[in-house]
């Protein structure tokens, strides 16, 4: 077998690894009986079996014929965090579901590992197919939740996840359209960003499109710069044809749902979904728990029994909650230690960038709902694009000093 080939086989199993983490993590907590009569089991046990074995292969390969990037200070500080919420199950409440939380952790930290070790020894062409799955992720949901309907609220979700799991599906596969577009010249794939956009907006979830918003703000400029000036072009043409057509599909519908959602609803009532109420009641435990925490599951235990909040629905105050100043420098640790490596390395290229960017887009929307579990994809694509970078980074040689004049004999000195 030729080193080439070796590689190829390396990329082969690495992006089947990556594929089995990727649905996996999309899937979220999906148990069998959402599909029909059958039994409430937790395919995430399934998957990652699935997932364990590919692994197994992918590093049986890859063990003696490639380098892996690190994931620098990254890995260890998001191991720390997550291991101390686990202990922090010592001196949770007695009412507190430990056993579910911890499973979460468990699920958490082996598929993100899992997809950080192989994501760190396959060529950065293999990252780049998370743009495709991303991308049939929407469309998947959107064509779930079209034919699910709207609930009650007229919101829109898909399988069971829920508005604010649905409209991360939607912005990441908004972004897929963009990059894939920039990157691989694929202009057909721009189509989907007006049903994308469509969907987040029919999500009804203030978060998730406060999220896409700031994105926007962030990397609007710099993924601007990288696009081509057909792909500015499509999209400007594609604006233009969405206006034309606009007039002929209205539907009254969509404009009572801004009305009653965003503007009659939040401006007007001040409705918040709970989300202060949910601030105040963190903010009460942290105050008597301020060093450790209230332990894991301590806001459902103390404050969450009796009402709809079972958890803090913000990660940083999560962290806070249940794991004290130590959870929150932990998980606060992570973030900045991912951020910082992807500054010192810029510029980065376009698929790195585009997976900051998701990252992100999770890291905003996980300050509005979700709990641990639910920061999964933020945690994942975050050390991707810090390995992306680094790959990158280790690939591009270092700039040669120019030689030294010589110094012929004879030659006058002053002084």
């Amino acid at each position: 077998m030729t080193g080439r080939d070796e590689l190829r086989s390396i990329d082969r199993y690495g992006r089947w690894v990556l594929l089995a983490v990727f649905v996996v993590l999309l899937g979220g907590r999906f148990t069998l009986d959402r599909l029909g009569d059958f039994p409430a089991w937790d395919l995430r046990w399934a998957g990652l079996a699935v997932v364990g074995l590919l692994w197994l292969a992918s590093v049986t390969v890859a063990r003696e014929r490639t380098t892996p990037v690190r994931t620098a200070a990254l890995a260890g500080w998001f191991t720390a965090w997550a291991v101390w919420m686990a202990v922090s199950a010592f001196w949770a409440p007695p009412d507190a579901r430990v056993s579910g939380a911890l499973l979460d952790l468990l699920f958490l930290v082996a598929l993100v590992w899992a997809g950080w070790s192989v994501a760190a020894r396959v060529h950065p062409a293999v990252l780049s197919s998370l743009w495709w799955w991303l991308y049939a992720a929407g469309w998947l949901y959107l064509a779930g939740a079209l034919a699910a309907g709207p609930d009650v609220q007229g919101r829109y979700s898909a399988f069971g996840g829920g508005p604010n799991v649905f409209v991360r599906v939607m912005a990441l596969g908004l972004l897929a359209s963009l990059f894939l577009a920039t990157t691989r010249r694929a202009h057909w794939v721009l189509l989907a960003i007006p049903p994308f956009l469509y969907g987040a907006y029919m999500s009804g979830s203030r978060g998730g499109l406060l999220a896409l918003a700031v994105v926007v703000v962030v990397g609007g400029v710099p993924l601007l710069r990288r696009m081509s000036r057909t792909t500015v072009g499509t999209l400007v043409l594609g604006g233009a044809a969405v206006a034309l057509v606009a007039p002929f599909v209205y539907d009254p519908a969509w404009f009572a749902f801004l009305r009653s959602r965003f503007l009659e609803q939040t401006l007007q009532q001040g409705y918040d979904s709970g989300r202060g109420d949910i601030v105040e009641r963190s903010l009460e435990i942290f105050a008597a728990h301020p060093w450790i925490g209230a332990g894991l599951d301590g806001f459902y235990a103390l404050q969450g029994q009796g009402t709809d909040y079972e958890y803090p629905h913000n990660l940083l105050l999560a962290g806070a909650t249940e794991g004290g100043l130590l959870g929150l420098g932990l998980v606060v640790g992570a973030l900045v230690a991912g951020g910082l490596v992807l500054r010192r390395l810029r510029p980065l290229d376009t698929d790195t960038l585009g997976f900051a960017l998701a990252a992100l887009f999770m890291l905003v929307a996980s300050m509005f709902s979700g709990d641990y579990y639910d920061s999964r994809f933020l945690w994942f694509f975050l050390g991707v694009a810090v390995l992306a970078a680094r790959a990158r980074s280790r690939a591009t040689p270092a700039p040669r000093l120019p030689a030294a004049e010589p110094v012929t004999a004879g030659a006058s000195h002053e002084g």
